[in-house]
């Protein structure tokens, strides 16, 4: 050993890794993993759905509240049993639950999907008012393409994808000329 403890290697080379080998001066640590509501690439609606997507703890006052008035506007959502019962999630309970709701392609079941959606942000009021100005077919589109995303194990994939055109027209029937 060298003069305070450090290591000296044959040649003049510093060692510095406590099992002797010498390190890298090249060596760059891989960058922390982001988290997917950071992505600079989604609106701030989009990331309001991711946060909520991975949020899986307990949920404020007025969340439970919002949950309780959709449960009782709406006959069999169970939201707030299933969302904070035994094995529920919280708000990410809740956004599969607005997925599988927007999955069935009804206008109605759009609008379900997005009340639940508005009713994970809660706890902040320019976060419920943000989500309010999305239009309703947009928020359903991004449910559905998480869905699409959606692996055999239940994991979602990248939160960055936003289908064009979510639900495809039905072609309008030809119609038939009268005679005259």
């Amino acid at each position: 050993m060298a003069k305070g403890g450090e290591g000296v290697k044959e040649g003049g080379g510093k060692i510095d890794h406590p099992v002797g080998r010498p390190t890298n001066p090249n060596y760059k640590p891989p960058p922390p993993k982001s988290k997917p509501w950071e992505d600079p690439k989604l609106a701030d609606w989009q990331r309001a759905i991711e946060w909520a997507r991975y949020d899986k703890g307990l949920c404020e006052g007025d969340v439970q509240r919002e949950w309780d008035r959709l449960d009782t506007a709406i006959p069999g959502l169970n939201l707030r049993s299933r969302c904070l019962g035994n094995g529920g999630e919280g708000r990410s309970t809740a956004i599969k639950i607005a997925t599988e709701q927007a999955m069935q392609l009804k206008r109605e079941k759009d609008f379900i999907a997005f009340e639940i959606v508005v009713s994970t942000q809660f706890h902040k009021l320019d976060a419920v008012l943000m989500m309010r100005c999305i239009a309703v077919e947009k928020v359903a589109g991004y449910l559905r393409g998480l869905k699409e995303l959606q692996g055999i194990g239940g994991k979602f994939a990248s939160p960055t994808y936003l289908p064009k055109h979510p639900i495809k027209p039905k072609p309008k029937p030809e119609r038939k000329k009268r005679r005259p």
